[in-house]
């Protein structure tokens, strides 16, 4: 008797709960679909995003115009040959011209001038007082830029 009066409740509840199952297994399916669309559409966006970037990317990189500037670099390039050559001609007329000293002449000959001149600087520089220092200075870097110039000109480094 316990069976005939539970039977009906029974099969009842095996109804309901097939009804809830299929309720949450339809939800799920939904739930599911819903995702499987938010991925696509962030997939689409991203996509999209990235086709953006790189058209962007492309326009930057070779959409640059640099012709003027490209211009500038040869007009300063053109400049820089001409120094370049106008500096080379000066240079090898002052070597060809410092090759050209010779001393043909007796050294008596030259030592009268030196000897004059030498002796008024000795007697201008006893008479200088305190300035010394500076005159001893200004020949030291006198004759240590005539050295360097002298061999600037025969073609050292």
């Amino acid at each position: 008797m316990f069976n005939l009066m539970h039977v009906p409740q029974l099969a009842n509840d095996d109804k309901n709960t097939g009804l809830i199952t299929g309720a949450i297994e339809e939800q799920m399916d939904a739930d599911r679909q819903n995702t499987e669309d938010i991925i696509a559409a962030e997939e689409s966006n991203t996509t999209t995003i990235i086709n953006n970037n790189n058209e962007n990317t492309e326009k930057i990189t070779n959409g640059y115009d640099n012709s003027a500037l490209n211009a500038e670099n040869d007009k300063l390039n053109n400049s820089l040959t001409e120094y370049d050559n106008a500096e080379k001609q000066v240079m090898d007329k002052v070597n060809h011209a410092l090759d050209d000293i010779n001393f043909n002449q007796s050294l008596d000959n030259y030592m009268q001038p030196i000897l004059l001149c030498s002796t008024f600087m000795q007697r201008l520089y006893d008479n200088s007082g305190g300035f010394k220092d500076v005159i001893n200075l200004t020949l030291i870097v006198s004759i240590a830029s005539i050295v360097i110039g002298i061999y600037r000109f025969k073609g050292g480094d």
